[in-house]
C-alpha cells in the first residue's frame, strides 16, 4: 500500500516538473527531483528513497537533478536506492543496471580548481558527460566522477570512487578505483 501511495505521489510530482517517466515506474519513498532540463526515466525502473526504502545507507532519499541543458536519461528496468545523480552536461544510465545504497554520479566539479575562477561569482567548474552501460552493478556508497565511460556488464565494488573509463565485462573497485578480474557476460 505504501509502495502504491509513493508511486502515485512521486508519478503526479515527476510529471508536474516536466519528468518523462515509462511505464511500471514504481516509487517507495519520495526522491528530491529538480528537472531544469531533460529528465527522462524509462520503462519498469524502480526507486527507493528514503529510510523506510532502504536503510542500508542511512537517512537519506534519491535526488534526481538536470540543470538546464543539460540531459539525465535513465534506460529501462534500473533500480536505485537513495542515489544522487547530478547532471550539469550529459548522464545516461544503461538498461538493467543496479545503483546500489548511496551511490552518487556527478557530471561536474562544482567548482574550478583554479582559486581565482573558483572565488568568482557564476563558476561552475568543469563538466563532462558520463555514460553507464547496460547490466551495470554499481556497489553501494561508489562515485562516479565528470567524463568516466563504463562499459556493459561492468561491476563495481562498493565504496569505489570511478574517475576513469571502465571497460566492458569486469569488476573494478576501490579508491581510486581499478581493474580486479575479467567476467564472461
Amino acid at each position: 500500500m505504501y509502495r502504491a501511495i509513493s508511486t502515485a505521489l512521486a508519478r503526479l510530482l515527476l510529471t508536474l516538473r516536466g519528468v518523462v517517466y515509462g511505464k511500471e515506474f514504481t516509487v517507495l519513498g519520495l526522491p528530491y527531483v529538480r528537472a531544469y532540463g531533460k529528465l527522462i526515466i524509462g520503462d519498469s525502473v524502480t526507486i527507493n528513497s528514503g529510510l523506510k526504502a532502504n536503510a542500508v545507507f542511512g537517512v537519506g532519499c534519491n535526488v534526481l537533478i538536470s540543470k538546464k541543458n543539460a540531459e539525465l536519461i535513465i534506460g529501462n528496468n534500473v533500480g536505485m536506492s537513495n542515489v544522487t545523480i547530478y547532471s550539469e552536461t550529459s548522464i545516461t544510465v544503461g538498461n538493467n543496471t543496479l545503483l546500489g545504497a548511496g551511490v552518487k554520479i556527478w557530471d561536474t566539479d562544482f567548482h574550478s580548481l583554479d582559486v581565482k575562477t573558483r572565488l568568482s561569482p557564476g563558476d561552475r567548474g568543469l563538466s563532462l558527460p558520463i555514460s553507464i552501460g547496460n547490466n551495470c552493478f554499481i556497489g553501494a556508497g561508489s562515485m562516479i566522477l565528470k567524463g568516466v565511460s563504463i562499459g556493459r556488464n561492468v561491476v563495481i565494488g562498493a565504496g569505489s570512487v570511478v574517475a576513469k573509463d571502465v571497460p566492458d565485462n569486469e569488476v573494478w573497485a576501490g579508491n581510486p578505483c581499478r581493474f580486479i578480474k575479467k567476467i564472461n557476460p
